[in-house]
């Protein structure tokens, strides 16, 4: 019976675009980890399990050596790699791109010393699934970092829904002053409703079906399958955020 431990060496890896969904250009695509043969397989699930069982590392470094090992088939030098991580690991020696985003969930406490190890690889931090969970006032305002990607179930019809276009407006203008200058990414756009929505609020980077699927690498792909998904000119990093000391009355 194969197991996920097990399965580690026949892991693949897809890539899905993040546009700037003014023109829909990708900036940057974001790595995910697929099973073998390209099948989808429960990410989070695998990584709560091997935290338990003490496999992580291996499952985490697999990930990043898959990334690494294939961007250079999708991306252009000017795009940027966003790959995850998990907090409960100690980060490899060395980026898998040069210009490397990677993604901490905020369903576990996102620390200072977790975003300055990364920093000092080089890498920009991603404080990813914001909005999901009831942590997310607590985590406001992690100490540097330099972006944020709004959880899906904030996007999911929001076209629809003026109270969660009131709360979305709120949440970009509170996380643009406590952090200017940091990337704000929404998650899960299925529709143009959705995305036209996003634009309204002042967001102005997304990923979802809407702006490109996730496809597999080239080299886990069918042979009929060529060429390499168009990229613009120049994808900058974002700017890292430097923590501001408090002032009196600040919350």
């Amino acid at each position: 019976m194969t197991t996920p431990q097990s399965a580690l060496p026949d892991l693949t890896i897809a890539f899905q675009p993040i546009c700037q969904l003014a023109t829909r250009a990708p900036i940057g695509y974001e790595a995910l980890l697929r099973g073998p043969g390209g099948r989808p397989i429960p990410v989070l699930a695998w990584i709560d399990q091997a935290a338990r069982e003490g496999w992580l590392p291996r499952l985490l470094h697999r990930a990043w050596a898959l990334a690494a090992q294939h961007a250079g088939d999708v991306l252009r030098p000017s795009e940027v790699l966003f790959v995850n991580w998990d907090q409960r690991a100690a980060p490899p020696p060395r980026l898998p791109w040069p210009k490397t985003v990677v993604e901490l969930s905020e369903r576990l406490p996102l620390t200072p010393d977790a975003v300055a190890a990364l920093h000092a690889l080089g890498a920009r931090v991603a404080m990813d699934d914001f909005g999901h969970g009831v942590t997310t006032m607590r985590v406001l305002t992690p100490p540097g970092v330099d972006v944020i990607k709004l959880d899906m179930t904030i996007v999911r019809g929001v076209d629809r829904d003026p109270a969660r276009r009131a709360l979305l407006r709120g949440l970009v203008d509170l996380c643009l002053t406590l952090a200017p200058g940091v990337w704000i990414i929404a998650e899960g756009i299925e529709t143009e409703g959705e995305l036209q929505a996003l634009v309204d609020c002042g967001i102005s980077l997304g990923q979802g079906f809407l702006l490109g699927v996730p496809e597999l690498a080239p080299a886990f792909r069918a042979p009929a399958t060529q060429g390499a998904p168009p990229g613009p000119a120049s994808a900058p990093m974002p700017p890292r955020q430097i923590p501001r000391p408090r002032r009196g009355g600040d919350r």
